[in-house]
Parts: structure tokens; sequence; C-alpha cells
């Protein structure tokens, strides 16, 4: 392996400047993968978008996911996509730091599970939430255009 490689499995580095976070896909208006995501400091005054794709406890209902996966794509909205933020705090993640750290700076929303289960694991992982500034969308509970409607600022159709 070669200096600046990393295996696969492996998190990412921190990325310095003013970058808050790594290591989720940036996707563009077409829903293609533009790039690897990274959050500025310009874009603070919008919520920074995470989205949780529970890829590993696997508790949020797929048709749920796929649509509000779906809606961010088609909003044309920068986002930041996680496999799953269980394993995250599980491995104490690097990212979860600079997630908090970007919370600090400006208003986050995170779509995931019970907002109490995500603040845990912040907590967990030794970078608690702040208080202010974040929202938990709950993916268990509410359908696909409940969800994306909360991320996005919208009124949800039903």
């Amino acid at each position: 392996m070669t200096a600046g490689n990393n295996p696969v499995g492996k998190p990412s580095p921190p990325s310095r400047g003013r970058d808050f976070f790594s290591g989720g896909l940036r996707l563009d208006k077409e829903g293609k993968h533009a790039s690897l995501g990274r959050v500025t400091a310009e874009t603070t005054q919008t919520p920074t978008l995470i989205y949780c794709r529970c890829a590993y406890a696997q508790v949020l209902p797929q048709g749920v996911k796929d649509g509000v996966l779906e809606r961010l794509c088609a909003s044309g909205m920068g986002f930041e996509s996680v496999a799953d933020l269980c394993e995250m705090a599980a491995h104490r993640d690097p990212r979860l730091a600079a997630m908090a750290a970007a919370a600090q700076a400006g208003p986050v929303k995170i779509a995931a599970c019970f907002p109490r289960a995500v603040k845990g694991l912040f907590r967990q992982a030794g970078v608690p939430l702040p208080e202010e500034g974040v929202e938990i969308v709950n993916m268990r509970e509410l359908n696909a255009d409940q969800a994306a409607a909360a991320l996005l600022g919208e009124t949800a159709a039903g």
C-alpha cells in the first residue's frame, strides 16, 4: 500500500481547512454521484443534511429510505450519505466528531431513526450533539414524503 491510500473499511482521516467532514456521497441534481461530500463553512446558513442508510442495523423501512434518498437527489441540495450511524458510533469514527462540530457551526438535520437513539450514538462515541441546532428526522415513524419534507423544509403531502 502506498502512502495516502486508505484500506477498505477504514474511516478517512479528518479533512483539513474549512471542511467539516468527509466520507459521505455528495449527489448532484441528477442524482448522480458527483464527488465525495464536503460541507464547507459557506453552507452553514443552509442546514447541513445527513442521511443514514442504516445499512447494517437495517431497522429503517427500505421504502422510506429509498423514497427519502430519491427526494434528496431530486432536490439539488447537497447532503452527506453515511452507511450506518450505529456502525460509525461502534467504531468511534472520527467523522462523528466532525458532524458534531458542524452542528456547533450551524443547523444540522439528520435523517435516521429515533432521536434519543441518534443522540445516544453520538454520546457513546464521545462527541455529544449540541442541544440546539440539530433536528433528527425519524425515518422509522415518518413515511418517505414526511421525512423528505422535514429534511428539505417543505410541507408534507400526507
